[in-house]
């Protein structure tokens, strides 16, 4: 999985769930029909308290996915999947691995796809002395130099591949003090060059925080004749790592203090949604199974949360402003809080997030244990249990900041950290002796024959995940190049493939409503109604809707449309001179009005606020003026004006455009022209004229306007 991409789907990195999908559900299949086969516990003898809180986590899945109020594949269906397919591959690994030749060559398999993950990691890095695409560089993919110098090697994102070796490296740096090898030395070396290079902040503070964690371990447990010496060494280089972690942090913060800003707007908002119970107007209180109405069900939200993946569907009721300013534009969506606690305290509450903590805790206590009473000589155990405990650690670390864990090719590896913790803080086995088969009731093999069945649909079917993935690229190919029927039906076997895949649904009413052909109109309302059914604050949804309403003449519709948007997405300017217009249209001035009065007041405290952050407002006037103080709403408020003869008012609004925002506007040039002949005032008229004349002579049949 680490080494798996694939870059004809619409997410390089679907092949990645694709595996975790149907592999988890081979590896199900397989776990559950030997278990009926032999009919007896499949887990060691004294695993008891390993398996409790891994279980209990199962159940609080089962629980939160029961009461969510959003059961598709864009919520709740795909993280409960994904919890289930995590939880078996560690039975898997308990029951299974028990003797050291299979745990070895469990983590070899890791370890090698870690090499190839780092080794394409190195090659992005030189790739950056090559030219950027189109060019051509040493990294062969389309893909190359995607973010710049930041590498992400097969993970298509540098956080998930810091997040992926957070794990690796603690290994590596453990199995270093086994014995002297120059490649594992080599090994670590490369990580920690990849950890870097990634840039991520996050991942800088969480490989300290690995690197301490590790020292402590070895200080503590580990015997060497020079100990003194050692322990002397590591708190060397865990203070060295530390500090280099500080200043590296700081001098990236300064240079991008926006990732900054975004996370802890991230994290205000969804404060927010800890602290409110679903108002009755939302989905969550229509949708969910125990009803928001009743008094029990609102006083035991914080202990049982929303529900497993609902927090991708809440979230944008909640978005600050600040987040969406800060990504500078608007049609872009959240899934997770950048903080997996957080996500995991709100989807099951406090009772599923006591689990997740019981589980954490479990393990680093067996870790603890078993390296308290093991013999000295069993070298290879204790390395092997400090290096992923210390790895586990630093991972935690990491998403505590970021979502990584929340993807597949990180989650697998963070319970593989546990099961493999767990099956080396349990005693040994040398030789697995076949056991004879326990006696199996007569039904069995009726168990075993629908386990199969459901192994072979499942497997079709989340088959069909990917193939719709890649109908999905091939159908935005089509739709760019404006070929209208290629591209539906493209998505449409998108749907029949996945039919919660949300961002078609998405795409192809906006493809109706490009094309605007006869009936379209209702096609599109009622392909952004699908968008809703399944994502219900999906990103400019009633945006979209407002603007079909509004081609459609459906002014009244258009309206409620567009202040729905507002209360998601108080930013995005078009929709305030849209929601006025409409407003206008039905006669409604006054309302017209105080939309763009609102809009405009809105622009003057953030240009204001950008004077608090910047200082110096000279270096940054451009730049406001192309991306703050846009005509549009001031063009809209004058023509308000103008349309009720208020003529000061909307003389005033244009003068303010030519002045302070756009001096070749050429609306405000015209309509102030027609104010000036109106009025009478044939000087001004001629001034402006000529203005006209100089931006664009073509609008004048014959000569220029005298003088």
């Amino acid at each position: 999985m680490a080494v798996s991409f694939y870059l004809q789907t619409y997410d390089s990195c679907q092949i990645k769930i694709t595996i975790c999908q149907i592999g988890g559900t081979i590896i199900i299949t397989a776990f559950l029909i030997k278990l009926v086969e032999t009919w007896k516990n499949p887990f060691p003898k004294g695993s008891f308290h390993l398996i409790l809180p891994v279980t209990l986590l199962l159940i609080s899945g089962i629980f939160s996915a029961s009461i969510s109020p959003l059961k598709n594949w864009f919520g709740t269906l795909d993280e409960f999947s994904r919890r289930i397919f995590y939880i078996f591959l560690f039975y898997v690994i308990i029951s299974e691995f028990r003797d050291e030749k299979s745990q070895k060559r469990l983590i070899n398999w890791f370890l090698a796809g870690a090499f190839i993950s780092v080794l394409y990691g190195m090659i992005q890095y030189f790739d950056r002395y090559y030219p950027p695409n189109p060019g051509v560089g040493i990294d062969p993919f389309i893909w190359r130099q995607a973010f710049g110098h930041r590498i992400f090697s097969t993970f298509g994102n540098p956080n998930f591949f810091a997040d992926f070796l957070l794990v690796v490296a603690p290994i590596l740096l453990s199995y270093v003090f086994i014995r002297f090898s120059k490649f594992i030395i080599l090994f670590y070396t490369m990580t920690v060059f990849c950890i870097i290079f990634t840039y991520s902040k996050a991942a800088w503070i969480a490989y300290s925080a690995g690197v301490i964690t590790f020292s402590f371990f070895a200080i503590t447990f580990l015997s060497h004749s020079r100990k003194e010496t050692i322990r002397k060494i590591l708190m060397g280089i865990s203070l060295a790592v530390f500090a280099a972690m500080v200043l590296g942090v700081t001098f990236l913060t300064m240079q991008r203090v926006d990732s900054v800003r975004f996370r802890t707007a991230t994290w205000m908002g969804t404060w927010e949604m800890f602290n409110r119970t679903p108002h009755p107007d939302s989905y969550l209180f229509d949708r969910s199974p125990l009803k928001w109405k009743n008094p029990i069900r609102r006083a035991l939200h914080p202990l049982i949360g929303s529900g497993i993946g609902s927090f991708k569907a809440v979230y944008p009721a909640y978005r600050r402003p600040e987040v969406i300013q800060l990504e500078g534009r608007s049609n872009t969506e959240s899934d997770h809080p950048e903080n997996e606690f957080i996500e995991v305290l709100y989807d099951e509450g406090i009772i599923g997030f006591g689990f997740f903590l019981l589980l954490i805790i479990t393990f680093l206590t067996a870790a603890i244990k078993r390296l308290q009473t093991i013999n000295p000589q069993s070298k290879y155990i204790m390395h092997t249990i400090i290096g992923f405990s210390s790895g586990m650690i630093s991972q935690l670390v990491h998403n505590s900041m970021c979502v990584s864990m929340r993807f597949v090719s990180e989650g697998v590896v963070f319970w593989l950290a546990f099961g493999i913790i767990g099956i080396f803080s349990l005693p040994q086995i040398q030789n697995i002796k076949n056991n004879l088969p326990s006696k199996k009731p007569k039904f069995a093999i009726i168990f075993q024959i629908v386990i199969l069945i459901l192994c072979i649909y499942f497997v079709k079917y989340f088959w069909g995940f990917f193939l719709s993935d890649k109908h999905h690229n091939i159908a935005i190919f089509h739709s760019k190049r404006g070929e209208w029927t290629e591209a539906l039906k493209n998505y449409e076997t998108v749907i029949k493939y996945n039919p919660d895949y949300v961002m078609t649904h998405y795409f192809m009413g906006n493809v109706y409503n490009d094309r605007w052909a006869a009936g379209d109109g209702d096609r599109v309302i009622n392909k952004y109604y699908d968008v809703i059914n399944i994502a219900p604050n999906y990103v400019q949804i009633f945006m979209q809707m407002g603007t079909v309403h509004s081609k459609m003449g459906k002014w009244q519709d258009a309206i409620t449309d567009f202040k729905k948007y507002q209360k998601l997405d108080p930013v995005f300017e078009r929709t305030y001179t849209a929601l006025s217009m409409s407003y206008a249209q039905l006669g409604m001035w006054k309302e017209a009005e105080d939309t763009l009065k609102r809009y405009i007041a809105r622009n003057d405290w953030y240009y204001y606020y950008l004077h608090l952050v910047t200082k110096d407002m000279k270096s940054e006037y451009e730049n406001v003026k192309l991306n703050i103080l846009k005509p549009d709403a001031w063009l809209g408020l004058a023509n308000i004006y103008l349309a009720q003869r208020k003529i000061f008012a909307a003389e005033t609004m244009y003068k303010k455009i030519l002045k302070d925002i756009d001096p070749n506007n050429m609306d405000a040039l015209k309509n102030l022209a027609n104010i000036y002949e109106k009025t009478g005032r044939m000087q001004q008229l001629q001034n402006i004229n000529n203005r006209i004349f100089k931006i664009n002579p073509s609008l004048f049949n014959t000569k220029p306007p005298m003088r």
